[in-house]
């Protein structure tokens, strides 16, 4: 039996590996094959949260069926200097019948649905990062971003105007400048959520 050290983690591996399938039956051998060797969990409870996210998301506006074209699991390298690049991958780009693209990201937080706004927003410079990623990769801006918490079943949208896009660029900029003027990551000050850090443990 494996142990349930990172169950959030295997949550969301959960749903990005179901979300690719074009039907809405349940995945059961998904399930039996990432959750029904773990110990130390409740089989059936988690089984009926797990339940309800997949329900939520392919009744939600965000699945392939509903969509002309469909991108999952995109991987980019941007480039925004010479000495400067990012890379990493986004969830799914949506092309719907009039031609708009729609980028999503999908969040597995335990949330009700009132708090999802204030949890999106610490994300917003993620989903603007890969609304950059699209741009480069199809010449244009997708017309709509959005943090879909499949949980509560709620969807946030994400600005794109020119203004933030800037101010990312500018940042990573500045960030990419600091790092490299930095021997360890222990010359880092504490600031912000540092529980997505994978830094903590030079910190303590």
């Amino acid at each position: 039996m494996k142990s349930n050290d990172n169950l959030g983690a295997l949550i969301g591996d959960f749903l990005h590996q179901a979300a690719g399938r074009e039907d809405d039956a349940w995945p059961e051998e998904l399930w039996e094959g990432m959750f029904g060797v773990l110990s130390g969990i409740n089989h059936t409870k988690v089984k009926e949260e797990m339940v309800r996210l997949w329900r939520n998301f392919r009744n939600s506006p965000y699945t392939m069926k509903l969509a002309e074209k469909c991108w999952d699991e995109v991987p980019f390298l941007l480039k925004f200097t010479p000495r400067i690049r990012v890379e990493g991958r986004f969830d799914r780009l949506l092309q719907n019948q009039a031609g708009e693209f729609i980028l999503v990201d999908y969040k597995t937080h335990r949330i009700p649905a009132e708090r999802a706004p204030e949890i999106a927003a610490s994300y917003y410079p993620q989903l603007r990062l890969y609304a950059l990623a699209v741009q480069a990769l199809w010449g244009k801006l997708p017309e709509r971003a959005v943090l879909y918490f499949p949980y509560p079943d709620q969807g946030v949208e994400v600005p794109l105007d020119t203004s933030s896009l800037e101010r990312l660029v500018g940042e990573v900029e500045r960030m990419a400048e600091f790092i490299n003027g930095q021997a360890l990551p222990a010359a880092y000050r504490k600031n912000g959520d540092c529980r997505r850090c994978d830094f903590q443990l030079f910190c303590k």
